[in-house]
């Protein structure tokens, strides 16, 4: 293919790379192009990815499945991060 932008959402904590997508609604199309651009940014930069986190209040079934295949955490709202830490 054609070379384009790729656009990821960053949070470095503690010195780890968290990689986020944050979207009203996601498919299982757009989970598979999340973790090409994570692998993307890993074989590029050379770091590794410790979390890879989408989060949506609209996750279709489909896209469930390939998520947690994948490893991928999810939220379905950005709350749930806070009450998910908490409770760890």
């Amino acid at each position: 293919g054609r070379p384009d932008q790729v656009e990821l959402d960053l949070v470095i904590h503690d010195g780890m790379v968290w990689i986020m997508e944050i979207k009203s609604s996601i498919s299982k199309p757009e989970v598979y192009a999340f973790f090409r651009k994570v692998e993307f940014y890993r074989e590029k930069e050379g770091k590794e990815v410790k979390r890879r986190i989408i989060v949506s209040p609209m996750i279709e079934p489909s896209a469930m499945e390939i998520i947690e295949d994948l490893g991928i955490e999810y939220f379905t709202y950005p709350e749930d991060m806070n009450q998910r830490a908490s409770n760890s």
